[in-house]
């Protein structure tokens, strides 16, 4: 049981994540999830945590290391006269700052644009195109140059808007260059109340593991117990660097994915409403992964279900 009483983050809740008003005892961690995903929650601070752009700027604030981004802007989708002024020795990722999901997410090199996809979404690509691939940039509209093609890339990313969840849909449009990790492993940890329930680990190109995902398992006192093996070298750096942003947050629950690039670990994702298996069949989560979220409210409101009208 959480000693919520001594739990900094439930004791200083940040309003831009208070879910309070929806609380009811019986509600587990998959109720909550039903209701981020199909509810009006009208927390308009939770807008700017699900803008890149603003999140990267909260980042630099707070002295947390952040993604090598070299452009943003929430002004303009064009990015092709930027990409020219750029180090053509690099690649770059280009991506919208306002999508989930790893839509519209594209890779730039040599003077060419090929898609991206996560090994967890490929079903997202574009069809009939090639992902994760070098030798093969995209072949879409081939009568346009690749200047042409990633402005208009860009420009249906701008014109989309994101279903997800309420948040998502209210973020503004941007979009976001940054250098691309070529080989990249990205280590997800999910906290309720500051506490870490769940990890896992995504590849991509790495040369035991190739691409693909791995869940670790946690226990109720946030000892790692089973995938030790598959952890990359820096962990124990990512994972020290959870609680001081969980305290200058002050989220509910949040999902933080590190990456590691020029020597440095820093913070690639933000996920207030993670895409995180909440039904007890996940045996990775840690058991009170169920019914922590509901036991902190509970905690803040002494037990009592607000009274209040809610726009579902």
């Amino acid at each position: 049981m959480i000693d919520f009483e001594n739990n900094y983050i439930v004791n200083n809740l940040n309003p831009d994540f208070d879910l309070s008003r929806y609380y009811h005892r019986d509600l587990l961690a998959s109720d909550w999830q039903t209701i981020m995903l199909n509810s009006k929650i009208d927390n308009e601070g939770l807008i700017k945590w699900n803008d890149k752009i603003q999140l990267y700027n909260w980042m630099k604030e707070n002295d947390i290391s952040s993604p090598p981004i070299v452009y943003y802007s929430n002004e303009n989708h064009k990015v092709s006269d930027v990409i020219k002024s750029l180090d053509k020795n690099k690649s770059y990722v280009i991506k919208p700052s306002h999508l989930s999901l790893s839509r519209y997410i594209f890779k730039w090199k040599d003077d060419n644009v090929y898609q991206i996809v996560r090994p967890t979404m490929d079903n997202m690509a574009i069809r009939d195109e090639v992902v994760n691939d070098d030798n093969h940039p995209l072949r879409i509209w081939p009568w346009v140059s690749p200047y042409e093609r990633i402005d208009s890339l860009m420009k249906q990313a701008w014109n989309t808007l994101d279903d997800e969840d309420w948040p998502r849909y209210y973020s503004p449009p941007g979009v976001i260059i940054e250098e691309c990790v070529e080989t990249r492993t990205e280590f997800q940890i999910l906290c309720i109340w500051g506490v870490i329930v769940f990890a896992s680990i995504n590849y991509v190109n790495h040369e035991l593991y190739q691409t693909g995902q791995y869940n670790l398992k946690i226990d109720d006192d946030e000892n790692i117990i089973d995938g030790v093996e598959h952890l990359p070298k820096w962990w124990e750096e990512a994972w020290d660097m959870c609680k001081p942003i969980l305290n200058k947050s002050r989220p509910d629950q949040i999902r933080l994915d590190f990456m590691y690039h020029d020597n440095q670990v820093y913070l690639n994702e933000f996920t207030w409403n993670p895409g995180c298996d909440f039904t007890q069949r996940n045996q990775t989560l840690s058991p009170q992964a169920y019914t922590l979220l509901t036991d902190g409210y509970e905690y803040i409101l002494g037990g009592k279900r607000p009274r209040v009208k809610l726009s579902i």
